[in-house]
């Protein structure tokens, strides 16, 4: 297992509210992708229930069929495309989490107010109700703390 330095831990939990905000718009899309395909089922039922379905909710049932035939194709390329990559992404996520969930508070407070809610450092001294000073040297601790769990060996 690699060692790792205060830099590496830095850019990780840098990287780890970016990483949530991908993982978040990656599970929308599909999300949205499930959404229209219930439409278009909704739709198409409804229309099939119909004597004389009008040129209106045929329109409308077309175009949402087709936006989900659109998103579910483009859907297959970004799984094909990014899959493993978007495995690697939420289980780096889940190592940081773990991480951070292993340290005691209020040093987890301040990491989880700061990378996971993406707080400055302004916002989680008033959220704690404490000084910035006292963020700025609990941060310095809760970087060593991290990077001490992150180096031990499992």
């Amino acid at each position: 297992m690699e060692e790792y330095t205060l830099d590496d831990i830095k850019n990780e939990l840098k990287d780890y509210f970016s990483n949530q905000t991908i993982i978040k718009e990656y599970e929308k899309a599909n999300g949205k992708i499930e959404e229209l395909f219930a439409k278009a089922t909704k739709t198409t039922t409804i229309i099939s229930d119909m004597p004389k379905g009008s040129s209106e909710v045929q329109d409308r049932a077309a175009e949402c069929i087709a936006e989900y035939v659109d998103l579910q194709r483009a859907n297959i390329e970004l799984e094909r495309e990014y899959a493993v990559g978007m495995m690697n992404l939420k289980h780096r996520n889940l190592i940081i989490h773990k991480t951070i969930m292993k340290m005691k508070s209020p040093l987890r407070a301040i990491l989880m107010h700061m990378y996971e809610h993406n707080k400055t450092r302004q916002e989680t001294a008033d959220i704690m109700g404490k000084s910035i000073k006292w963020v700025d040297t609990l941060v310095g601790v809760a970087f060593t703390e991290y990077l001490k769990i992150r180096n031990e060996k499992e």
